[in-house]
């Protein structure tokens, strides 16, 4: 038997981009979910298994739950069954939807629409696919009038009846986070629950708690929604002979690039940077049919004078479509540059000058990200003049993003309303390095 799995759809949001699209269905939610119905339809798919926040109630909400109705509507037309659960999105709108699709039944009369779990108490179903094999499924949904729920729902969970069939379970919830109001649960919970396999939703990317016995997995969201979900885009096709396995299906997806930019005239570096983009859609880790779009954060690592004079060449195309292929584009949400000196830091900060300062702040930095420590747990390692520096950088970052001029790319997610600590030693170290060449600059004017 063969099933697919995902969850989060989310439909009635788009994917944050630059500037406008000029095909907006390419950002859409709602794409990503016709292909998969595509998939299931053209793949043979025994049936369709969704673990909630399917729609997104407050946002485009009668044009999102119609693209989810007419997409089970054409499951149903092929009779494949579809079974869900709802989440914290959801929990109002898929019993209204179940309501008006009670109609489609198999040729024996059976539902092929299925919402497990209402009102929080966990319920069991048998399904039959089309060529008569039978699937025990067992989900919980959140109740009703209830965006929040904070208790476990696996504490009243009971195995169902043995019954010799594949069996999955469906669940909307946060695992190991005991202080969430979305379901929070344990991954120790499934260990033994009698099921082959757990469907969960909530988490937008894809992670796997177990691998075997039962399988537990988020199969996370299928279409990314900002540079954030990164590792969102897939589906999980479980085939229940013994391999599961993602699929991707989004049209767009959100990646950073490492780019090691080097002087030179502007069309050298224009055709060096292409190469750079072609030689990375050419990764079988982000290559894939569905995609169309690639949306980029590119670290930019040189030379002062070289990423100056690149961000002169890129600004004249600024707001452009790169056309990588015949049918793939890439656009570049946001350039980071990452200024390097060409000299000893380590030498130049014994000086007490202030070229010598800037350079014991920025191995400070360096040194915290070279041992990937915790976040937080470094600062307090800092100079006091530096850890001063860096609370007014996160003030002065703090003040411009809630301006009323930054409103729409916070709002629309290019730039988060709050920094973490690496935005911020990012910043800090980047502005260090550019005025530290421009002293050693000086410095060698004056010789």
């Amino acid at each position: 038997m063969k099933l697919l799995a995902t969850s989060d759809l989310h439909l009635g949001r788009h994917s944050s981009l630059p500037f406008e699209e000029s095909d907006p269905g390419l950002t859409a939610s709602a794409q990503t979910w016709h292909r998969i119905v595509d998939l299931v339809i053209r793949e043979d798919v025994d049936a369709l298994l969704l673990a909630g926040d399917l729609v997104d109630q407050s946002n485009r909400f009668y044009e999102a739950s119609a693209e989810l109705e007419n997409g089970i509507r054409r499951l149903a037309d092929e009779r494949i069954p579809v079974v869900m659960v709802s989440g914290n999105h959801d929990h109002e709108v898929l019993p209204e939807l179940v309501q008006r699709l009670q109609g489609e039944k198999d040729s024996s009369g059976e539902p092929l629409v299925h919402l497990l779990g209402r009102n929080g108490r966990w319920e069991t179903r048998t399904i039959t696919v089309r060529n008569g094999e039978q699937l025990q499924v067992t989900g919980w949904s959140f109740p009703e009038q209830q965006s929040r729920y904070s208790r476990n729902p696996m504490e009243t969970y009971e195995p169902p009846p043995q019954s010799g069939l594949v069996s999955v379970g469906l669940l909307h919830c946060d695992v190991n986070q005991s202080d969430s109001v979305y379901a929070p649960v344990a991954s120790v919970d499934f260990n033994d629950t009698g099921l082959d396999y757990w469907v969960l939703g909530h988490i937008h990317k894809q992670i796997v708690w177990r691998d075997s016995a039962p399988e537990v997995f988020y199969p996370g969201a299928p279409h990314p929604f900002d540079a954030g979900e990164a590792e969102a885009g897939t589906v999980r096709v479980l085939d229940t002979s013994g391999s599961s396995a993602a699929l991707p299906v989004a049209p767009i997806r959100y990646v950073t690039l490492a780019y090691e930019v080097t002087d030179g005239p502007g069309s050298r570096m224009r055709g060096e940077f292409r190469d750079e983009l072609r030689a990375l859609t050419e990764d079988p880790a982000i290559r894939s049919d569905a995609l169309q779009l690639l949306v980029l954060t590119v670290r930019c690592r040189g030379t002062v004078s070289a990423l100056n004079r690149f961000m002169e060449v890129q600004g004249e195309h600024e707001g452009e479509y790169i056309h990588v292929s015949e049918d793939l584009r890439a656009v570049v949400r946001k350039w980071v540059e990452e200024p390097q000196v060409e000299t000893d830091l380590e030498k130049l900060a014994e000086n007490s000058n202030p070229a010598g300062l800037l350079a014991s702040w920025i191995l400070h930095i360096d040194r915290k990200q070279a041992v990937n420590v915790e976040p937080g747990t470094a600062r307090t390692e800092y100079p006091e003049e530096l850890r001063d520096l860096l609370d007014a950088f996160r003030e002065e970052y703090r003040t411009l993003a809630g301006h009323g001029v930054f409103k729409p790319v916070v709002d629309g997610g290019q730039v988060p309303p709050e920094p973490t600590d690496e935005m911020i030693e990012a910043l800090f170290r980047s502005r260090s390095m550019t005025l530290l060449q421009t002293l050693i600059t000086q410095a060698e004017d004056r010789k």
